[in-house]
């Protein structure tokens, strides 16, 4: 006699199921080896793969009826059967997947790590990419399910602008630059996948980045004038913080974070901590020698440009921007970067006749480099030319004279850290 509870499943068959009235029971499809389906007293059915692995029984759900049909339980039945004929434990390996790390337990990994061995505008950076654009696609996904295709898919939606969906004022999101470098995030987040005991492949690996245009923007002639024009109307510390960025070609957060100390006015050099934290020695023209000569009459503590606001956590000046947005504005170049002051000034040594090598050394290039490779035969003396060159072209161009002001031996001392600003004179004296 046969068993009533073992037949080909098909949609009708499963549909007239009887509902039990209490606990569940189980039926068996002649179709597939291993293939049941089990109907609840709440009128749920579910498809499972049961079969005895090493001896032992093992279970692994499947799906649910109607939203799976049998001919697709069939198919994922059959494939947990080729598992089980290769030697593997399919049910074992569904509790190893249910336990697998997430692409948040990456990220976190990753940021403790960054925020021991990277600067803190770097990790920070990688933080709000995550929470951007990869946590809310990927954030709960385990690690061994993401694809190459997939991923280049969305990487490829990352490049393409579009407008906040917040409805917040701002910079369109996303771009062929924002797509990248969450690209070489989440690579980087899967490089140290295996310390948490991940053994796949990276997905990363075979998704190709967009081309990127290296940014070429720096002030040009006819410029100049309306930029200085411009400055001229800001208060003395942002004149002079905009006029060393453009007579120093400094970054932005080491001119904010210029010491006192670091400056050495008969040398005419500033030591400063690089990027990636290396010590490297800047050449300073007599125009920014000037300039910085009469801060030290006007400006007592240990920074060059001290905090606006008594209490400020870092005590020296953070945030430019505001100003930056003014002068742009009025000398109608919206298009300006600040990181463009650092580019006009390598670009303005570059047409004073100055060559590569001596442009990477003046702009504290690490020696070592391919493009600094010949740093040990180029004379500080030739770089200094080249910088003063620069800046006296450009302050031609725009209009400028700067008056030089020699420190008396007398000069205010390194007293306070939360240092006061004295009465400052604007140092532009327009032509």
């Amino acid at each position: 006699m046969s068993d009533p509870r073992s037949f080909a499943f098909s949609k009708r068959r499963l549909e007239a199921i009887p509902i039990p009235a209490i606990g569940r029971v189980q039926y068996r499809d002649t179709g597939c080896p291993g293939l049941i389906v089990r109907v609840a007293a709440g009128g749920s059915r579910v498809f499972y793969w049961y079969r005895k692995v090493n001896g032992k029984p093992q279970r692994v759900r499947l799906g649910d009826f109607p939203g799976m049909s049998a001919e697709q339980a069939r198919k994922a039945a059959a494939r947990e059967n080729g598992k089980a004929a290769a030697g593997r434990d399919p049910a074992a390996e569904k509790r190893e997947k249910r336990q697998e790390i997430t692409i948040a337990d990456l990220f976190a990994d990753w940021l403790t790590y960054a925020q021991t061995h990277k600067r803190p505008r770097s990790w920070q950076e990688g933080q709000r990419l995550y929470e951007q654009y990869i946590g809310p696609r990927f954030g709960t996904r385990k690690v061994s399910t993401l694809k190459p295709k997939e991923i280049e898919t969305w990487h490829q939606g990352l490049g393409e602008k579009r407008p906040r969906s917040d409805g917040k004022k701002g910079r369109l999101l996303g771009g062929p630059y924002v797509a990248n470098r969450c690209l070489e995030l989440l690579s980087a987040m899967y490089g140290r996948a295996p310390r948490l005991g991940f053994t796949g492949s990276n997905p990363t690996q075979h998704v190709p980045p967009f081309q990127e245009q290296a940014r070429d923007r720096f002030l040009q002639p006819a410029e100049l004038p309306r930029f200085f024009q411009s400055l001229a109307q800001e208060p003395p510390i942002y004149q002079d913080f905009y006029l060393l960025a453009l007579l120093v070609g400094a970054r932005k957060a080491n001119l904010l974070a210029m010491r006192w100390a670091e400056a050495d006015f008969d040398a005419a050099e500033w030591k400063v901590v690089a990027k990636g934290g290396k010590a490297v020695t800047i050449n300073l023209c007599p125009e920014a020698i000037s300039i910085l000569r009469r801060r030290r009459l006007e400006v007592t503590g240990e920074w060059v440009f001290p905090a606006q606001k008594r209490g400020a956590s870092t005590g020296h000046l953070t945030e430019p921007k505001p100003a930056w947005k003014r002068i742009c504005k009025r000398a109608g170049l919206p298009d300006l970067r600040i990181h463009d002051c650092r580019r006009s000034f390598g670009s303005w040594q570059a047409l004073s006749g100055a060559s590569l090598i001596q442009i990477g050394k003046a702009l504290g290039h690490r020696p070592g480099s391919p493009a600094t490779a010949v740093y040990a035969r180029l004379t500080d003396e030739s770089v200094r030319r080249s910088i003063e060159t620069a800046a006296e072209r450009m302050l031609a161009f725009g209009g400028v004279k700067l008056l030089d002001v020699a420190v008396p031996t007398d000069a205010p001392a390194d007293d306070h850290l939360d240092s006061t600003t004295a009465a400052e004179q604007p140092q532009c004296d327009l032509q």
